[in-house]
């Protein structure tokens, strides 16, 4: 068994990172065709999408305070903020350009003036702008130091989030405003007051709260109507969006309890930390490799779902970290240029805010 002020955070960092990438597994099986669109495999995607990103926001979240205090808002922002707008540039040429290329072993054609229209992301790639809203608006409003004005800000990104629920448009500013409640509530709790709750927790209370969040997830999604925030939902209202904050909420709490106790056992812990530590680099790499293998088992007369679903999310996990070793001369592809001359260390640390 081990502890560590940093090990729960990227034990959840990892598992978030697995459900994203069995989110986006499961959403490309679904448009091939593999997987049906109804039934039990709604259910697992509406369960996945309740929770995986409102989880990585909110941990990002978490990390941001001690950047901002270090460098202080506007050189945070001036290291991070082209950062984020050169890696979604870069790794927009290169999903387009992979996705050019498998034209004809994909769900659908992608064109190089789609790649170039950057206001319209390709894939998941819209993560990355939403990430530069994320951390302006956190750095600026800075939740974690109180004060009046700081709590108003803070509502009003709360009432931006819960108007952007269940919206998922193709422009850049019409995906992911749901999230940005999470990244301010995680800004707000900051990694040292949310690891002061963790050491403060009573052994059995993690495992109480993990089962009593799962349970409220699993019966919102199972006998409730909830929207999920980054799900496009026609059909939305405030009820809908009431269940869906309910159920991601007790999602979110519970996987974080979760994380607490497997981060006393050093072996798993260790796997899902090592995911957690580069969780940037497999997020930006994994389509490639998720549906990749859909491609191959797909050649192979492998169709079946699960077995798809299975290794697909392991191809997107496993695959990236490959990728990541095996391009260690090549760091300007996850950092930009200027980080990377800047430091004196051998191996930058991906996931770093």
């Amino acid at each position: 068994m081990t502890t560590g002020r940093d090990r729960t955070i990227d034990v959840a960092r990892g598992l978030a990172m697995v459900a994203v990438v069995a989110g986006h597994a499961l959403r490309g099986l679904q448009s091939a065709g593999i997987a049906p669109g109804a039934g039990a495999w709604s259910d697992l995607g509406l369960l996945l999408y309740l929770v995986h990103l409102p989880m990585f926001a909110l941990l990002t979240g978490l990390l941001l305070p001690a950047g901002v205090d270090r460098d202080g808002a506007a050189r945070y922002l001036r290291r991070r903020v082209p950062e984020l707008l050169y890696l979604f540039v870069l790794w927009t040429l290169i999903q387009g350009a992979f996705e050019i290329a498998a034209s004809s072993l994909r769900n659908g054609r992608t064109t190089w003036l789609e790649v170039l229209t950057l206001w319209v992301p390709i894939a998941h790639l819209w993560f990355l702008p939403l990430l530069v809203v994320a951390v302006t608006t956190a750095a600026l409003v800075s939740p974690w130091r109180g004060g009046p004005a700081r709590v108003v800000a803070t509502l009003a990104v709360m009432a931006v989030s819960l108007a952007g629920w269940g919206v998922d448009g193709a422009y850049v500013w019409e995906r992911g405003a749901a999230l940005l409640m999470f990244f301010a509530a995680g800004a707000w709790i900051t990694r040292a007051r949310f690891s002061g709750v963790v050491a403060a927790l009573p052994p059995l209370r993690p495992a109480l709260v993990a089962l009593c969040g799962g349970a409220v997830l699993v019966a919102i999604a199972g006998v409730g109507d909830p929207t999920a925030p980054t799900m496009n939902d026609p059909a939305r209202t405030a009820r809908t969006v009431a269940q869906g904050l309910v159920a991601t909420t007790a999602g979110v709490g519970g996987l974080l309890a979760l994380s607490a106790i497997v981060a006393r056992f050093s072996t798993v812990s260790g796997w899902l930390s090592h995911i957690g530590a580069r969780s940037l680099p497999i997020f930006l790499m994994h389509i490639l490799f998720t549906a990749g293998t859909r491609a191959v088992l797909v050649a192979l007369g492998l169709a079946d779902p699960r077995v798809q679903l299975v290794l697909g999310t392991a191809a997107g996990v496993v695959g990236p970290l490959l990728a990541l070793r095996a391009l260690r001369r090549a760091p300007w592809l996850f950092h930009a240029p200027w980080v990377v001359r800047s430091t004196r260390s051998p191996t930058l640390r991906p996931a770093e805010p």
